[in-house]
């Protein structure tokens, strides 16, 4: 994969090849639990938030391996009791998701959780459609394998981007410049990162410009308000100078 590629790529699988011998464990942990939580509103019982929430504690050392797999077994055990008791498609896969955090992290399982999610939520979308008053089901044929094949590209490419929070430009690495961490910068990315509410992002670019910072990459990417961030971030991990 070329940089200019990797900056407009939408498949977060195809980029994850690419950085497959260069990124490190936590920041591929960080990322599959990114996309485990934007299944939350699907979690149908506290076991799959807490096995998401550990995960992330486990990928910066702060829970043991002991207290990953112990919300493991709790995740799986509320997850078969929802596929006995009947719950519906994106219940099930929601669930199902979050099981591809345990010790041997296996995105793919979160992949495949987060495709079936966004494929009921698309056929629910589709039914809707079909069933709309005065219209008959043929007129629509085209108008739903439309609607059924952008569901899961369009949330695939919001991944992507959140890759990109996480792991920035690999083809263009920024170096730390220790003289930008100073209280101000250090304090804002610290209160970001433990509360996962990045809307301070604009100021962040503000105090590390008054610490000397000149960077483009780093600035543009706080400033941009189209932007997403999830713990992990590139330019956060920067200034506290986690890897």
């Amino acid at each position: 994969m070329t940089e200019e590629e990797w900056l407009v790529c939408a498949s977060p699988n195809e980029m994850l090849e690419t950085l497959r011998d260069a990124a490190n464990q936590r920041k591929f942990r960080l990322f599959a639990s990114a996309c485990c939580r934007r299944l939350t509103p699907h979690f149908k019982d506290e076991c799959s938030l807490r096995m998401v929430e550990i995960s992330d504690l486990f990928a910066d050392d702060q829970v043991s391996l002991d207290e990953l797999n112990a919300a493991f077994d709790e995740a799986a055990v509320a997850q078969e009791a929802i596929h006995l008791e009947g719950g519906d498609a994106v219940d099930q896969a929601s669930a199902e998701a979050v099981l591809g955090l345990r010790e041997g992290l296996e995105i793919g399982q979160v992949f495949e959780g987060v495709d079936e999610v966004a494929g009921a939520l698309a056929s629910a979308a589709v039914w809707e459609l079909i069933h709309r008053p005065g219209r008959h089901w043929r007129e629509t044929e085209a108008e739903c394998q439309e609607v059924e094949e952008a569901g899961a590209s369009k949330e695939f490419a919001v991944l992507a981007i959140l890759l990109r929070d996480i792991f920035g430009n690999p083809f263009q690495p920024v170096a730390p410049n220790p003289a930008w961490r100073t209280d101000t910068v250090l304090a804002l990315a610290r209160q970001m990162y433990e509360s996962r509410d990045f809307s301070a992002m604009p100021i962040l670019a503000d105090a590390l410009q008054d610490a000397g910072c000149d960077n483009e990459d780093v600035l543009n990417h706080c400033r941009d308000t189209n932007q997403p961030h999830v713990r992990g971030c590139w330019v956060v991990d920067l200034v506290l100078g986690k890897e």
